[in-house]
């Protein structure tokens, strides 16, 4: 029972080093989608003056709006979303230019 135990430990680690090193893409958006659904938000999109912005928008409460700095988009509140969305609805878009949004001038 041990053994078989260590193997599938080991065949499921395998995986995850060959996917880091083979297919980094896509198990960057499987993180990023696993941090949205414990987050609980949901991606939706808005056009604005003719530019695309993607948001994430969840939670029960007033709304609460953040805003991402220079170089990141709105899943860096992922993480921080999922303390913050049984308190408020959170609002989370992507500045122009930034992660999904459209980089129009």
């Amino acid at each position: 029972m041990t053994n078989i135990l260590l193997i599938v430990l080991g065949l499921v680690l395998g995986c995850l080093v060959l996917s880091y090193f083979f297919i980094p893409a896509r198990l960057f958006d499987a993180l990023v989608l696993f941090t949205r659904l414990r987050a609980k938000l949901n991606v939706r999109y808005c056009d604005v003056d003719g530019h695309r912005i993607p948001y994430l928008v969840g939670g029960d409460g007033p709304p609460l709006v953040l805003l991402h700095g220079f170089g990141a988009d709105k899943d860096h509140w992922s993480v921080v979303g999922r303390y913050l969305t049984d308190h408020f609805t959170v609002y989370a878009p992507d500045l122009p230019g930034f992660g999904e949004a459209d980089r129009k001038i």
